[in-house]
């Protein structure tokens, strides 16, 4: 939940340009002080995998906003879990055959995300809202070969709910500094924190794409975060290239 991103002016990630993505690699560097909300979730189902994380950031130009990422893959078939017990060079059960996957990262201001209380934030956003688009791309797999694509649509929107209590509730509070670096398959992102930070569980329930999400009737499926201090992220991102 600190991968706050900024892409800098007059650079956009992935462009539209005859319905495929550009491969161009980006560095992008933000910085955030004062109370940080942040919020996540990532909920594997019957044939999907689900995600959406939320992240505060502050522009080189000082104005406040949130970097929002959010996707979704449809596998073919069941989605296998690892087997209980297992030892940890076990590799983990394959995963069926991609359908579709759909990821979108970009940049919104304060007021598009909604905190109507104290541990609850809303939000409802689709692309076009986007004030910056960093990262956008749509794999369909479904006829043969897969494709890639800019997705013009694909909307997102629920209700983040933190959970104090009951079942599978947690809470957490670190204070001092902390770096992390984390690698996915598209970006590396360098955080710096100094502060204090506290959270804890949360639920999620709304729609991520064509994905429903309810909260479950015990536990939880998400977290959510305040950060009182400084928060300094950069990223370098690569979109994977076009298809041949």
């Amino acid at each position: 939940m600190e991968n706050a991103r900024r892409l800098p002016v007059g650079v956009i990630l992935l462009m539209v340009c005859a319905g495929v993505a550009v491969a161009q690699t980006v560095t992008f560097s933000s910085r955030q002080k004062g109370n940080l909300l942040g919020a996540g979730t990532s909920v594997t189902g019957p044939n999907y995998i689900a995600s959406l994380n939320i992240s505060p950031y502050t522009s080189d130009q000082g104005a406040e906003g949130y970097v929002v990422s959010w996707s979704t893959a449809v596998y073919g078939g069941p989605i296998p879990f690892p087997p209980p017990c297992v030892s940890p060079t076990d590799p983990p059960p394959p995963l069926p055959p991609l359908v579709v996957a759909v990821n979108v990262t970009g940049t919104v201001p304060l007021g598009l995300i909604k905190v109507s209380q104290p541990g609850v934030l809303s939000i409802d956003l689709d692309i076009p809202k986007l004030q910056t688009v960093l990262y956008a791309s749509r794999t369909d797999c479904t006829a043969g070969p897969c494709i890639i694509s800019y997705p013009v649509s694909f909307p997102v929107k629920g209700t983040f709910t933190r959970m104090t209590s009951g079942t599978g509730a947690s809470t957490f509070t670190n204070s001092g500094n902390r770096d992390t670096v984390n690698i996915d398959p598209l970006c590396t992102t360098t955080s710096s924190f100094s502060g204090t930070d506290s959270g804890g569980t949360a639920n999620f329930a709304g729609m991520i794409g064509t994905v429903a999400i309810n909260a479950p009737p015990l536990g939880a499926n998400a977290s959510m975060h305040v950060q009182k201090g400084q928060l300094r992220v950069t990223s370098v991102c690569t979109p994977p290239p076009p298809p041949i």
